[in-house]
């Protein structure tokens, strides 16, 4: 009975998919969700950045890495 119903899921499942994978719904889907995950998650991280006082010290810290960097790269002529 396990493998049947094994076997059932698994051709729905590919039934399924068969017909998503022709169209771009998936990638669409997946491409706009990650752009709005990512835009969350940024603006999560300020908000709980500037709850504890690090966007003070995170702006410092990264402008000291910048003028370090740039140090390091060759000047042009």
């Amino acid at each position: 009975m396990v493998k049947n119903l094994k076997k059932l899921l698994t051709i729905r499942f590919r039934e399924r998919w068969a017909r998503y994978e022709k169209s771009v719904v998936v990638e669409e889907l997946i491409i706009n969700g990650t752009h709005y995950v990512r835009e969350e998650v940024k603006s999560t991280l300020y908000e709980a950045k500037k709850l504890m006082g690090l966007t003070g010290v995170w702006n410092r810290i990264r402008r000291r890495v910048e003028r370090y960097q740039k140090s390091k790269t060759p000047k042009e002529a």
